[in-house]
């Protein structure tokens, strides 16, 4: 019996997944288990695998986004014949008698009766390069022609004309493997995966393989990834948004237009919050194993302050804010896919060792793609910080549906008034962009005072651990 492959749904607040590429060839023989198409949702890459044994029939092609449980495909028994695909209708396949048989004039060559089987993915890959699919032999079960049928009869293209297509449903392709990041990394850099070695389990090529493939000089002493992004400047290509960044452009424009968005800025003396860090992690270095960054003692100071001032601790929704219990904070986290939003619960009331590994662990699988995407919803509040890139101040956007974002600058040494004397501190400036909608300038300019006076004197957090 049919075995339908579906558009899975990885999280509470997932809807539709972007099918990004199939791991394994259309008509191929597939093992329970098996990793056979990777999955994008907002700025997550996850692989599906196989639910049975079988041959694999594809009836979505890479790049269509799928509501979750959509069909994107089967696993048949040998000589099982592919029942009706279950799509919605932008997905469905023309039916044998439509379509096609337009396509092919007047005489109507391609009648459906007289048609081989053959896979969706054949048949539009056969229009696309004016194959008549009558003409084609099929290698599949029972002579089902499938994508790699048609590419095969496909005349080669003249001198000057078109590049061949690559065809990445041969086996070879199969041979290689890889995690999701590291393959993509491969393709935008035009990389041969064939060519790099892997360290990971089993062989498995992993992102920092494929960045140790990419720094070795070439001939002309310059990397595939230099090499392609000169060509890609040189040619003045146009690249269209789309994925990732089609959904963070999508994102920041609607945050631009569709909030009334203020910012405010603060020069804070950090002075203690350096030495907080200092000896928390003299405290805490061998319990954690790794040292607490800033945005640890941060996120534990908005989760304080966001409890004190509930209006800012909020959702808008059609013209109205609700005001939210959960105190859940979000770290900005810069990824090769483009910014994450990753989510600390309860940040009022965990303490900073809890804080920092939850922080640390989330920020380390959205880098690598892993992360869900109910790890990266349900933030209250978010928190980026530009300050290891040098950055002293700027206008952070608001993340919606939050009616506020708390942007953080570089700490650094500089003379300040304290106690009466001119000495050298270390400053550090916060900008907090609010929705003038839903919280006017003195109340934004209180909670910021509010997260100032936590920053400049955090007493209060050397015994919360």
């Amino acid at each position: 019996m049919a075995l339908k492959v579906t558009m899975p749904k990885l999280g509470l607040t997932m809807t539709e997944g972007l099918l990004i590429q199939w791991l394994v060839a259309d008509g191929a023989e597939v093992k329970k288990g098996q990793p056979i198409f990777e999955i994008e949702t907002d700025k997550v890459v996850n692989e599906a695998q196989a639910d049975a044994n079988g041959i694999l029939h594809i009836v979505v092609d890479a790049g269509a986004t799928v509501p979750v449980m959509g069909v994107v495909g089967y696993i048949l028994a040998p000589g099982e014949d592919m029942p009706e695909p279950d799509l919605p209708v932008s997905e469905v396949p023309l039916p044998a008698d439509e379509g096609e048989g337009q396509e092919e004039g007047a005489e109507g060559a391609m009648v459906g009766a007289a048609r081989p089987p053959a896979s969706p993915a054949a048949k539009r890959r056969a229009r696309e390069l004016g194959v008549d699919i009558t003409e084609v032999a099929g290698t599949g079960e029972g002579g089902r022609i499938g994508l790699a049928d048609v590419e095969a009869f496909a005349p080669a293209p003249q001198t000057g004309g078109q590049a061949p297509v690559e065809k990445e449903d041969q086996a070879p392709a199969k041979e290689v493997r890889a995690s999701p990041l590291a393959k993509r990394m491969a393709r935008e850099a035009d990389l041969d995966l064939a060519t790099v070695q892997g360290t990971g389990a089993g062989g498995r090529i992993t992102k920092e393989d494929v960045e140790r493939a990419l720094a070795k000089p070439t001939s002309e002493g310059i990397g595939p990834a230099t090499m392609a992004a000169e060509a890609d400047l040189a040619e003045g290509e146009l690249v269209h948004l789309s994925g990732v960044r089609a959904v963070i452009a999508e994102r920041m424009l609607a945050s631009a237009q569709g909030t009334a968005a203020v910012t405010i800025t603060s020069s804070v003396d950090a002075t203690e919050l350096v030495a907080l860090r200092e000896r928390l992690n003299r405290e805490l270095v061998d319990e954690l194993g790794f040292r607490l960054a800033y945005n640890d003692i941060l996120i534990k100071t908005l989760g304080t302050a966001l409890k004190e001032f509930p209006y800012m601790n909020a959702h808008h929704e059609e013209g109205a804010v609700r005001l939210l219990s959960g105190v859940h904070v979000g770290l900005a986290v810069d990824t090769e896919r483009g910014l994450v939003v990753v989510v600390v619960r309860d940040a009022d009331r965990k303490p900073i060792s809890e804080i920092a590994r939850e922080a640390r662990d989330k920020a380390e699988r959205a880098i690598a793609g892993t992360i869900t995407p109910d790890e990266l919803s349900g933030g209250t509040f978010t928190l980026t910080n530009l300050g290891a890139f040098g950055v002293e101040a700027f206008t952070p956007i608001i993340n919606p549906p939050e009616v506020a974002v708390l942007g953080v600058g570089r700490i650094e040494e500089a003379p300040m008034a304290y106690q009466g004397e001119l000495v050298l501190r270390q400053r550090l400036v916060l900008s907090l962009t609010f929705d003038h909608r839903f919280v006017d300038g003195a109340p934004a300019a209180r909670f910021l005072a509010r997260v100032r006076e936590l920053v400049e004197q955090p007493e209060f957090m050397y015994t919360y651990h």
